[in-house]
C-alpha cells in the first residue's frame, strides 16, 4: 500500500466510518443483526485495525488489515499478545481506565510487522456498551501514523541538525583555543553522526604524512594523538586522492589488507565501519575528518552527506587555527629575536652571549646541540662555543682542519646547508668530518654561514638526533639568528683584539716604568759599585799574596762582581744594555752552551735538543742570547724537581694575519722559533700572567729574584721577537720564543782582542765627575798606572781647571755623560774649541740606550760603561791614547 499521511478530513471520514462500525456492533448484540455480508464489508473498507475485545482482554473480533497472515486465529486470545513489548504498561493502563469510566484514551505505539518493517499506530480505544448501558468491551481502532511520525522525526531531526550546526558554528567562531574547539566540536559531531572513535587530521603534502592534533573515543595503540603516519594506504590517503567522502564497511580483514593497509590498527582494535570525508579550505585539502564506529554497517549515505556539512565548518576553523598558529609563531620568533637582539647587545662577555643565545634560538629551531665555529687561518676553524660536545675527543677551542669537515662544506656552499646523514659510507667520501658525529649519533645536520660586512667569519651549527630535523622554515630562522650573532662575533673579536692591544700597551708601559726605574737603579749602583771594585782591586793589587787581609779584599770584590752582575741584569731588563748585533743561526747559539746547559740541568732530567737542519739566520748579540737560553733552562730545571724531559727546539715559522691579530707586537712574516719545554709542574692562570713581571717569582725565598723571565723579554723584544708562555697546572710549561728571520750573510764570532799596554807615560788626564767618590777611585786608579790627573766636579770647574793649565797638554779628557748644569756632550764641545788636541773618553752609570736616546753621544765615540774595573779603564786609556801613533 502506498505510504501517505491522512489529512484530517480523512481522519474525521474514518472516526465516522469507526462509529458505524460501533453502532452496528451493538445492533448486533442487541440481537438486530445485519446481514453478514453488509458487516464485512464495512470492516474491509476501513484502512485500520480493529479489534474488539471484552473487559477482561480475550479478542472477540479483528478484521482482516493487522499485518498478520491468519488474524481469525487471535480470536479468543489475549489483546496484551498484540501490544508491543515496551507499551504494554501503558496500554494496560488504558485498556482498565476506559473499561472502569467508559471514557475513551489513546496512545502511540510503535510494533515490529511479521515481514520486518517498523510501523508506528495510533491506538483510539472506546468503551462497549451493553444495551442496558454496562460496558461490556472495548474496541481498538488502531491507525497508521507511520508517515506523520516520519514527517515529524525528519522534522524533528532537522532542527536537531540545524541546532547542532548551529552550535558547532557558534563554538568555531567562540574560541582561538583549537584544542578546546575540536573537544566541543567532537561533542556535536556524536549528536548528528554515531561514531566510537572521532579523529581529526591535518595532511602534510610535501611529506605525503598525516598527523593527528585530536583524538577522541576508543584507544587504538598504533594510532594516538600528535603520531604522524604516512598517506600511502591509508583512507586519509584515499580522501586526498579522490577530493570527496569515503564510507567502508567491511568485516574482512583480508579485503582491508588488500585495499588499505592503513586501517588494519583499527580493524584489529574491533572497528567495522569506516566513514572520512576531507577538510578543505580555499580550494585546498588540508585535514580530513574520520568517524568511526564498532558496529557493521553503522553509516548512511545521510550520515556521509551531515558528515560533510560539519566537516565544511571544521575545516574553516583549523585553516584559521593553522593560520592564528602561525601568527602566533611569528609573534613568538620576533619575540625570541628581540630577545636574542637585546642578549647581544646587552654584554661584552661573548661566553656569556653565546649561552643565552643558544637558550632563545632553541625556542625557535628544535635542535638537540648547536655549535659556533670560527674561521682560524686560511685552512682551519676553532669551535669557540657548543652547547654540548658532540665527540668527546674533539675539545672547545681546537683548531680543526675546514676541508673535510662540516663547517667547511657549508662555507664553501656560501648557504644554509642541511644534510640528512643517512650512512656512514655516503659521509666518509663527501664530508668525513661528519663522520664521528654520525657515530656518535647524530642524523641531521645544517650549517648556515655567518659573515660579516661581506666576509665569511664562521658557521653556525644545528645537529638533531632526528632524521629530517630540519625543514625551510627552520632554515629562514637559522638564516635571521645568524646575521644576528654574526656581528656580535664580529665586535667582540674587535673589542677583544682592543682589550688585548690595550693588555699589551699597559704591559709596555709598565715595563717602560720599570725599566726607567731599573735603569736609575743601575745608575746609581755602577756609581757605588765603581768606588767599591776600584779601591778594591787598587789594595790587591798593593798587598802581597802572604798578607791576611787579602782574603777580605777577594770577598768584596766577589760580592761587588756579584752586584756588576745583578745591575747587568737590570739594564738587559730595561732594554739598554750596550749590545753587539750579529748575523748568526740560532743553531750555532745553542750548541755553542750546549755543554753548559747541561751542567745546568739535574742528573735525572733529559735533555733533547732537536735543531731544524734547514734553520734561517737572525739578528742579535750571541753573547746576550745566550743568557735568555740560560734563563729559560734554569727556569725549566727548576720545575722539574723530580726529574722530567726538558726539549729545546728551533723550527722555521710563518706568523699571519690571524696570529698577528692576537698579538699586536709582532707583524706578519718569517721568523725563527725557539721553543724551550719542560714536563713540570707548571703555573696558574696567575702566575702566567705576572711571569714576565720584574721580580715575580713562584720559587722560595733567596731561589731567585724574579728577573730571569723579564731578562728573556726584555731581550726578545730589544731585537724586535716575541715571547709567549703556554702552561697549565700541572701540564708543565712552552716558553716560545720568536725572532724575525733575516736574509743577510751570517757574522764570525768576535776573536779576543790582542793585549793591550796598561802603564801610562805620566800624559795629563783630566777627570770630570760629579761623584766624588767615582771622581776620588778614578783619580787613584789612573795615577796608580802612570797618569798625571786633574780633576773637576762638573763642566763649569773643568773648563776653568783646562784655562789654568794652559801651559800644560791634555792628553785625554774622562767626563761623565750626564752632570748638573753642563753635561759630557756640551763639555767636550766647549773642550775642543780651547784644546782641538784632546781626546775624549766618555763614561756613564746610566745604560747607554738612554744616553744615545738623549743624543748625547753619537756613533763611534769612545764610551766606558760604569762600574769599570781599574784594569779596563787602564786598557781603554791606552787604546785610545796610541790610536793615532
Amino acid at each position: 500500500m502506498e505510504k501517505r499521511v491522512e489529512t484530517q478530513d480523512e481522519i474525521e471520514t474514518l472516526k465516522a466510518q469507526a462509529g458505524k462500525l460501533d453502532e452496528t456492533v451493538a445492533r448486533d448484540n442487541r440481537g438486530e443483526r445485519e446481514t453478514p455480508d453488509h458487516w464485512q464489508y464495512i470492516a474491509q473498507s476501513i484502512p485500520n485495525i480493529i479489534v474488539n475485545a471484552d473487559c477482561e482482554g480475550r479478542i472477540l473480533y479483528i478484521n482482516r488489515v493487522s499485518g498478520r497472515k491468519n488474524p481469525e486465529g487471535l480470536i479468543g486470545t489475549s489483546v496484551y499478545d498484540i501490544v508491543p513489548t515496551d507499551y504494554m504498561d501503558v496500554a494496560m493502563e488504558c485498556f482498565k481506565n476506559v473499561c472502569s469510566t467508559g471514557v475513551s484514551q489513546s496512545f502511540e505505539a510503535r510494533s515490529n510487522r511479521e515481514d520486518g518493517t517498523c510501523r508506528w499506530w495510533k491506538q483510539d480505544v472506546t468503551a462497549i456498551r451493553s444495551p442496558s448501558g454496562e460496558i461490556d468491551g472495548i474496541s481498538i481502532v488502531a491507525t497508521d501514523v507511520t508517515e506523520r511520525k516520519e514527517a515529524e522525526e525528519a522534522v524533528r531531526r532537522d532542527a536537531e541538525e540545524r541546532r547542532a550546526l548551529a552550535e558547532i558554528g557558534r563554538v568555531i567562531g567562540s574560541s582561538l583555543d583549537i584544542d578546546e574547539v575540536y573537544e566541543r566540536f567532537a561533542e556535536q559531531v556524536r549528536t548528528l553522526v554515531p561514531a566510537d572513535r572521532i579523529i581529526i587530521g591535518l595532511i602534510d603534502q610535501t611529506e605525503q604524512t598525516l598527523a593527528h592534533p585530536y583524538i577522541w573515543g576508543t584507544d587504538v595503540p598504533q594510532r594516538r594523538r600528535d603520531d604522524v603516519v604516512p598517506l600511502e594506504g591509508t583512507q586519509g590517503g584515499e580522501v586526498l586522492k579522490l577530493g570527496t567522502g569515503l564510507l567502508i564497511h567491511s568485516q574482512d580483514r583480508h579485503e582491508i589488507a588488500q585495499s588499505m593497509p592503513g586501517l588494519l590498527p583499527l580493524f584489529d582494535s574491533g572497528f567495522r565501519s569506516f566513514l572520512s570525508i576531507p577538510l578543505i579550505s580555499k580550494d585546498e585539502i588540508i585535514g580530513v575528518l574520520h568517524l568511526r564506529s564498532l558496529s557493521p554497517n553503522a553509516y548512511t549515505q545521510r550520515d556521509l552527506e551531515m558528515a560533510e556539512s560539519v566537516g565544511a565548518q571544521i575545516a574553516g576553523a583549523v585553516a584559521n587555527s593553522m593560520l592564528y598558529a602561525d601568527l602566533q609563531r611569528e609573534v613568538e620568533e620576533r619575540t625570541v629575536l628581540g630577545e636574542i637582539g637585546r642578549i647581544i647587545n646587552s654584554s661584552l662577555d661573548i661566553d656569556e652571549v653565546y649561552q643565552q643565545f643558544a637558550q632563545q634560538t632553541h625556542k625557535l629551531i628544535e635542535f638537540d646541540i648547536t655549535s659556533i665555529s670560527l674561521i682560524n687561518g686560511s685552512n682551519g676553524f676553532i669551535v669557540a662555543y657548543t652547547s654540548e660536545l658532540i665527540v668527546p675527543s674533539r675539545q672547545l677551542g681546537e683548531i680543526i682542519p675546514l676541508e673535510g669537515s662540516g663547517t667547511g662544506f657549508t662555507l664553501e656552499r656560501n648557504q644554509v646547508t642541511v644534510i640528512n646523514m643517512d650512512d656512514e659510507k655516503t659521509l666518509s667520501s663527501r664530508i668525513p668530518g661528519l663522520v664521528p658525529p654520525y657515530l656518535a649519533g647524530i642524523r641531521t645536520f645544517m650549517g648556515v654561514p655567518l659573515s660579516h660586512r661581506g666576509e665569511a667569519i664562521g658557521a653556525l651549527l644545528f645537529t638533531s638526533t632526528h632524521r629530517n630535523a630540519f625543514d625551510e622554515r627552520d632554515a629562514q630562522l637559522a638564516e635571521l639568528v645568524s646575521a644576528q650573532i654574526a656581528g656580535t662575533i664580529a665586535n667582540s673579536k674587535l673589542y677583544a683584539e682592543r682589550k688585548l692591544v690595550e693588555e699589551q700597551m699597559l704591559q709596555m708601559q709598565k715595563m717602560e716604568a720599570v725599566g726607567q726605574l731599573a735603569g736609575g737603579i743601575a745608575h746609581d749602583f755602577n756609581n757605588m759599585l765603581t768606588s767599591i771594585i776600584g779601591y778594591t782591586q787598587l789594595a790587591l793589587m798593593k798587598v802581597s799574596p802572604d798578607d791576611g787581609i787579602i782574603n777580605n779584599l777577594q770577598e768584596i770584590e766577589r760580592g761587588a762582581e756579584r752586584a756588576t752582575d745583578l745591575t747587568r741584569q737590570l739594564m738587559v731588563f730595561s732594554r739598554r744594555q750596550v749590545t753587539d748585533p750579529k748575523v748568526v743561526n740560532l743553531n750555532d747559539v745553542v750548541t755553542n752552551i750546549d755543554s753548559m746547559l747541561r751542567r745546568i740541568v739535574d742528573e735525572d732530567i733529559e735533555l733533547v735538543i732537536l735543531l731544524a737542519s734547514d734553520l734561517g739566520l737572525i739578528k742579535i748579540d750571541p753573547r746576550q742570547f745566550e743568557q735568555v737560553l740560560i734563563n729559560l733552562v734554569i727556569n725549566a730545571r727548576d720545575a722539574m724537581q723530580g726529574g722530567g724531559k726538558l726539549y729545546i727546539e728551533t723550527t722555521n715559522v710563518i706568523l699571519d694575519e690571524g696570529y698577528v691579530k692576537q698579538h699586536h707586537e709582532v707583524t706578519e712574516g718569517e721568523f725563527i722559533r725557539l721553543a724551550i719545554k719542560d714536563t713540570g709542574i707548571g703555573m696558574t692562570e696567575e702566575a702566567k700572567a705576572q711571569a714576565f713581571d720584574p721580580f715575580f717569582t713562584t720559587k722560595e725565598v733567596g731561589k731567585g729574584t724574579g728577573l730571569g723571565l723579564s731578562i728573556c723579554y726584555g731581550i726578545v723584544t730589544q731585537n724586535r721577537g716575541h715571547i709567549t708562555i703556554d702552561t697549565g697546572l700541572g701540564e708543565g710549561t712552552t716558553v716560545t720564543v720568536y725572532l724575525p728571520r733575516v736574509e743577510e750573510l751570517a757574522a764570525h764570532l768576535p776573536t779576543q782582542d790582542p793585549s793591550i799596554p796598561v802603564r801610562g807615560s805620566l800624559e795629563t788626564v783630566l777627570i770630570v765627575e760629579d761623584e766624588e767618590s767615582v771622581r776620588g777611585v778614578t783619580a787613584n786608579i789612573l795615577r796608580e798606572f802612570g797618569y798625571r790627573v786633574l780633576e773637576a766636579a762638573n763642566g763649569h770647574e773643568a773648563l776653568r781647571t783646562a784655562k789654568e793649565h794652559s801651559d800644560d797638554v791634555i792628553h785625554l779628557m774622562l767626563t761623565d755623560v750626564v752632570m748638573p748644569k753642563m753635561g759630557g756632550r756640551e763639555l767636550a764641545d766647549r773642550m775642543r774649541l780651547l784644546y782641538p788636541e784632546t781626546k775624549v773618553l766618555y763614561t756613564s752609570g746610566y745604560p747607554d740606550d738612554a744616553v744615545l736616546h738623549r743624543d748625547v753621544l753619537a756613533a763611534g765615540v769612545d764610551f766606558i760603561q760604569k762600574p769599570f774595573t781599574p784594569l779596563g779603564l787602564a786598557r781603554q786609556l791606552r787604546k785610545i791614547l796610541d790610536r793615532d801613533k
